[in-house]
C-alpha cells in the first residue's frame, strides 16, 4: 500500500491552460473574421458591434469556467492521490494486501458492501436485544423448573402448556379443580376438614380457609341446580296446563293424564331436543292408543265423524239436484217461475186490460 492509482485506467486527461487559452483566442478570431463578413453585406455596424461584444463576453466566461473546472478536476486528482482508501482494521493482514491491489472503482464498491453489511448487522443485533430482553422476566421464573419438568417427561413448551391448561381448569371449574388435585396428590379433603391425630386440636388456617372455600363453591353449585331443575320443572308444568286447557285438541287428556306421566320421562330421554309441547303430543298419542277405553272412543268418533261426513255429502248432493230441477229450463224454452212471480205477472195483465 505504498502507493495508489491517482486516475482510474483510462481516463481522458484533462487540458491544460495553454490549450483552454489556444481555443478561445482561435474562437475570437473566428468570431472576427464572421462580423467583417456579415459588415461587408451591408449589415448595421451597431448590431455587428453589439454581437461581437455578447460573442466575446460569452467566450471569455467559458475560457474561464474551463480553467477552473482543468484546476478542480487536477486538485481532486491530486487528493485521491495523496489520500488512499483503507480497509476496515479488523481485516487480517492478507485481506488488506488484496484489497490494496484492487482499483479505486473496485475498492469504493467493497466499502460501500461492507458498510452496508455492517448496517444491517447492527439492526438485526438491536432485534436480538430486544428479543432477550422480553425473555428475561420468563426465564427468571421458567429457569429453576427445566429439571423437575424434565424429570417429569416435559419440555420447556409442553410444561408450560400443562401449566396454563391446569390454571385454565382451576379458574373454570374451581371445585373440579381441588378435587383432581386431591385425587392427584393423595388428599383426603374429609380429614383436612376434621383434622387428625395431634393436629386436631390446631387446625392448620390455611386449610381451614380452603374448607370454607370449598363449602361455599359447593352450596352455590348446589343452589344453582336446584334453581335449573326448578326452573325446568315450572316450564314442563306450564307446558302441561295448556296442553290439557286445549279441549278441542286434546279431548282425552284426562283419561289417559296418569299414562302420559308414565312414559314421558322415556320419550323426553330419546327425544332430547324436542320441546315440552312436543314431547306432550308424543305420550298423548301413545297414551291414547294403548289405553283400550280410550282407543275405542277415539275409533267410534272416528266412525261417526266418517257416517257425518257421508251425510252431509249427500245431502249436499240432494240439494243440487233439486237446485238444478228449480231453475231449468220449462217446456217451448220458457224459464219456470215461482208462484209469486206467476201471480204477479197475471195481475200485471189484468190490469193492463182494465
Amino acid at each position: 500500500m505504498d502507493t495508489q492509482p491517482t486516475a482510474e485506467i483510462g481516463a481522458e486527461a484533462a487540458p491544460s491552460i495553454e490549450d483552454t487559452l489556444s481555443k478561445t483566442f482561435d474562437a475570437i478570431q473566428a468570431r472576427d473574421d464572421e462580423g467583417a463578413a456579415e459588415e461587408a453585406e451591408g449589415q448595421d455596424a451597431g448590431e455587428v458591434a453589439a454581437e461581437g461584444a455578447a460573442a466575446e463576453a460569452a467566450t471569455d466566461t467559458a475560457a474561464e469556467e474551463a480553467a477552473e473546472t482543468t484546476d478542480t478536476d487536477s486538485a481532486e486528482s491530486a487528493g485521491a492521490a495523496e489520500q488512499p482508501l483503507s480497509p476496515p482494521e479488523r481485516w487480517s493482514a492478507e485481506d488488506k494486501a488484496k484489497f490494496a491491489g484492487l482499483s479505486r472503482e473496485a475498492q469504493d464498491i467493497v466499502l460501500k458492501r461492507e458498510a452496508d453489511v455492517q448496517r444491517y448487522l447492527t439492526q438485526e443485533s438491536q432485534k436480538l436485544a430486544e428479543i432477550k430482553r422480553n425473555y428475561e422476566p420468563l426465564e427468571r421464573h421458567l429457569g429453576p423448573r427445566r429439571e423437575a419438568w424434565a424429570l417429569s417427561g416435559f419440555d420447556l413448551d409442553t410444561g408450560l402448556q400443562h401449566l396454563l391448561a391446569l390454571s385454565d381448569f382451576a379458574g373454570r371449574d374451581k371445585p373440579g379443580f381441588i378435587r383432581w388435585f386431591a385425587q392427584q396428590h393423595g388428599v383426603d379433603l374429609g380429614e383436612l376438614s376434621t383434622g387428625g391425630g395431634e393436629q386436631s386440636q390446631q387446625p392448620d388456617p390455611k386449610l381451614t380457609a380452603l374448607e370454607q372455600s370449598v363449602a361455599q363453591l359447593n352450596q352455590r353449585e348446589q343452589q344453582r341446580q336446584q334453581q335449573a331443575e326448578q326452573q325446568a320443572r315450572q316450564a314442563v308444568q306450564t307446558a302441561v296446563q295448556e296442553f290439557a286447557a286445549d279441549t278441542k285438541a286434546h279431548p282425552f287428556y284426562a283419561d289417559v293424564e296418569n299414562e302420559i306421566a308414565a312414559i314421558l320421562p322415556g320419550i323426553r330421554q330419546q327425544n332430547p331436543s324436542a320441546s315440552n309441547k312436543e314431547l306432550l303430543q308424543m305420550a298423548y298419542d301413545k297414551a291414547t292408543w294403548a289405553h283400550e277405553p280410550t282407543r275405542a272412543k277415539i275409533l267410534a268418533n272416528q266412525e261417526r265423524l266418517k257416517n257425518l261426513e257421508a251425510a252431509n255429502a249427500a245431502k249436499k248432493a240432494k240439494a243440487a239436484s233439486l237446485n238444478v230441477k228449480t231453475s231449468g229450463s220449462s217446456a217451448g224454452g220458457k224459464v219456470a217461475r215461482t208462484i209469486d212471480e206467476t201471480m204477479e205477472a197475471a195481475y200485471d195483465r189484468a190490469q193492463a186490460r182494465a
